[in-house]
């Protein structure tokens, strides 16, 4: 076991921070003094560590991403295939093969899958940025998801993170008090630590009712 200043101090990051990350995987910590068990530790520092290079998505799984990212190449193989003459010769000169085309990254890719914007560059590169935002706040992919399909926009992940804080999970947000959601309580203006006491304090079984 080791307590998370001293993981902390390992890692060379604030203490803050790895209990953000902690509670983002879902173990209970209360403060830098608190203990991480053995097999905790080891996650945390598989997830830490710098993942290999994506390689390029498979068309299948983003069609409509990955046929916009690529417009136009074929475009540019028939223009490139076709003999062109050279100047006081009159025979072809070689054709120029273009550029590929670097594989969108995943940021990019779960901000299609999320928006539906592929076909809008410009609104793409913006969530872009909204989802890269989440991942240096150590939400993975699929958290993301879990997120944003609880109800938060995409320009939210500090919402999501104060709620980790304050022990809220996704699935809370659906739950009412007094009539009204909390993850509308949330985004209205509402404080994260407000929506963990109005949580608590709901009958069991109101979640999403």
């Amino acid at each position: 076991m080791a307590r998370v200043h001293e993981l902390a101090a390992e890692m060379r990051v604030p203490s803050a921070t790895l209990l953000r990350e902690l509670r983002a995987m879902g173990e209970f910590v209360k403060s830098a003094s608190s203990t991480v068990e053995a097999p905790v530790v080891r996650r945390l520092r598989a997830r830490r560590e710098p993942a290999p290079r994506a390689a390029a998505p498979s068309p299948a799984s983003d069609e409509g991403l990955l046929a916009w990212l690529t417009a136009g190449k074929d475009a540019a193989k028939e223009a490139n295939e076709r003999p062109r003459r050279q100047i006081g010769t009159g025979g072809p000169t070689p054709a120029r093969r273009p550029k590929s085309s670097p594989p969108p990254s995943p940021a990019r890719l779960l901000a299609a899958e999320l928006t539906g914007t592929a076909g809008n560059r410009r609104r793409l590169d913006q969530f872009e940025a909204a989802v890269k935002v989440w991942f240096t706040r150590f939400f993975s992919s699929d958290d993301v998801r879990l997120w944003y399909r609880a109800g938060l926009g995409l320009y939210e992940s500090h919402l999501a993170a104060a709620c980790l804080t304050e022990g809220v999970r996704p699935g809370d947000l659906q739950t009412r008090a007094d009539g009204v959601r909390l993850v509308e309580r949330l985004r209205s203006g509402e404080s994260a630590a407000r929506v963990a006491l109005r949580l608590r304090a709901a009958p069991p079984g109101r979640a999403g009712a």
